[in-house]
């Protein structure tokens, strides 16, 4: 869904507790630990006053500032969520701004439950394994956005506790941290990427993947371009937010999904998943 979203803009602005398993063998959880132990968690109740009927948006972009570096565009507005800037590209920004504002991400991670059980609930939605560079092998239902699996697998965002993930934003905010610094020092184009680059990543991103579940094959590779790529999509994340990440990605997944040890992804939509 994340995905199908984004890819949306392309069309608009061209008309003008589960198991832990780290795919990647990234060090979030190393850092994230060490991040908890100076920083006791709390749950905030607002973070700004935004408005009576705010929408999420507080900027009007021109179709150029596509091509323009994101932390660029976000310099202009001093003082404003790099989220709410980018909020009229759709509900991805604009109800993450939102989110974000109040520091709660739960509403965003909700909004989605419904048109999630639209698919995942339907027989075709058919087990489809995948081996990932390290060859960890997982398996997957959906079959409609299946990337949004990949980039919650990619980033390790399936491995965290599913609760707080969800219900205590402070701790999401320094998961999210801890991921972006990783990010920072290994996505070379992390303080230069733009909006289109963003949408013709994951354009290709989704090209590539929809051919590997095509294949008749029992397990499909998934080769280390589409890791990259999912890693990409998650710095874009924290460029928009001036490096606390993507807070409201990481709690839709731990709403969404969880992994089970034989390394199958459950989904809540279908009840696979204890409740949050």
């Amino acid at each position: 869904m994340f995905w199908a979203m984004l890819l949306m803009v392309s069309h608009v602005a061209a008309e003008d507790e589960c198991h832990k398993a780290s795919f990647l063998q990234t060090d979030i959880f190393v850092r994230l630990e060490r991040d908890l132990q100076t920083s006791p968690l709390q749950q905030q109740t607002k973070a700004c006053n935004p408005p009576s009927g705010w929408q999420g948006i507080c900027a009007a972009l021109q179709a150029e500032d596509r091509y323009v570096p994101m932390e660029e565009v976000i310099s202009r507005y001093a003082g404003l969520d790099g989220y709410c800037i980018f909020g009229e590209l759709g509900n991805w920004t604009r109800k993450c701004a939102i989110a974000r504002c109040y520091e709660n991400a739960r509403p965003f991670a909700e909004s989605y439950s419904d048109w999630y059980k639209t698919y995942l609930l339907d027989p075709v939605s058919t087990p489809k394994k995948l081996r990932m560079p390290n060859g960890r092998e997982i398996t997957i239902r959906d079959h409609q956005y299946p990337l949004d699996d990949l980039y919650c697998l990619a980033n390790g965002w399936y491995d965290l506790p599913r609760s707080p993930t969800v219900n205590n934003f402070t701790y999401l905010v320094q998961v999210s941290e801890s991921s972006c610094r990783l990010l920072e020092t290994t996505v070379p184009s992390y303080h230069n990427m733009t909006l289109n680059m963003l949408i013709k990543e994951g354009t290709r991103d989704e090209k590539r993947l929809e051919e590997l579940l095509r294949s008749s094959d029992p397990v499909v590779d998934v080769d280390q371009s589409l890791v990259d790529g999912m890693k990409f999509h998650a710095a874009a994340k924290c460029v928009l937010a001036g490096g606390k990440g993507a807070v409201c990605d990481i709690a839709n997944c731990a709403m969404r999904g969880c992994l089970s040890f034989d390394g199958a992804v459950g989904y809540a939509a279908r009840g696979e998943c204890p409740p949050v």
